[in-house]
Formats: C-alpha cells, structure tokens, sequence
C-alpha cells in the first residue's frame, strides 16, 4: 500500500476533513462522525442484523457488532417503542447467571 494513502486513510478515520496543501488534513476541532451519526449507523446496524438472523439476543448483537450493551440496550428500546422489532419469546440462555 502507498505510505501517502495509508496516512491519509488513517486520517479521515480519526477525524474531519479540511483542506491543507492540496490534500485532505485532519481539523483536529470536529470530530469526524458526530453522536448522532453513530447512532443511526449502529441502529441500521442492529436492524440489519436483525433482519438477517432473526430472533438474536441483545448480548450477541454487541458481540457481533462491536458495540456496547448499554448502546445496544438503548437502541433496541428505541425500536420497540417503534414497533420496529418486537420481544419473540425465550431464547436458549448461553451463559451467565441461572
């Protein structure tokens, strides 16, 4: 890979875009994704996985996606205040408490 486009990969993932000789540079003042992008990117997440896999537990949506219980947790009774997605009865327990 280029050293030139490796650095600039990394740069538009660690922050915004602004104009410097020419090429993208980092504004280290904006964030790159704002909070309520990321919510909506990890929401279409959680729905697609949904869609895909059918009944799944809120635990295996935050292992599969990388995302944190607590954000998957909000999500999710976002969506069940939507009726987007709905409660489909007793998964079988993997683990933790009995």
């Amino acid at each position: 890979m280029n050293p030139a486009k490796a650095t600039l990969l990394i740069l538009a993932i660690s922050g915004s875009v602004a104009l410097a000789a020419g090429r993208p540079a980092i504004d280290p003042i904006r964030p790159a994704a704002t909070a309520r992008l990321m919510r909506m990117l990890n929401r279409s997440a959680i729905l697609d996985l949904v869609r895909e896999r059918g009944p799944i537990a809120r635990a295996e949506i935050s292992r599969i996606l990388d995302i944190s219980q607590s954000t998957v947790m909000r999500i999710i009774d976002d969506l069940l205040e939507e009726n987007l997605v709905c409660w489909s009865g007793d998964l079988e327990a993997s683990g933790g408490r009995p």
